[in-house]
């Protein structure tokens, strides 16, 4: 349930933060040893300077005011995660989109 929450707010800043035509993949594949799971959008994107720190309680990147939130989300999301000893990678471009991964040890 917790996991699913936390793959459900990921979506829900992809269609946020994406134009109304843009592409959102959700994409998920495993190993002997992981599960990753990764969400891609076209969306506003976040700078690089910003990206340790948009998992912080609290913290917008500056570019974020186009969409109401309270900053919470992602690091609800990386402690959720970090609960099943997992942890979030995140890659962005400004104006290009996001890529949130997830990393989980196989069971």
């Amino acid at each position: 349930m917790l996991m699913s929450h936390a793959i459900a707010n990921l979506v829900d800043n992809a269609i946020k933060y994406s134009g109304s035509h843009s592409q959102i993949k959700v994409e998920m594949e495993h190993t002997p040893s992981e599960v990753v799971i990764r969400i891609r959008d076209q969306g506003i994107g976040i700078a690089g300077d910003e990206l340790e720190r948009v998992q912080e309680r609290f913290y917008r990147a500056k570019n974020a005011s186009t969409a109401n939130g309270s900053g919470l989300g992602l690091s609800i999301c990386k402690e959720i995660v970090e609960r099943f000893n997992g942890y979030i990678d995140i890659e962005s471009q400004i104006g290009e989109g996001t890529t949130v991964t997830i990393v989980l040890p196989r069971a």
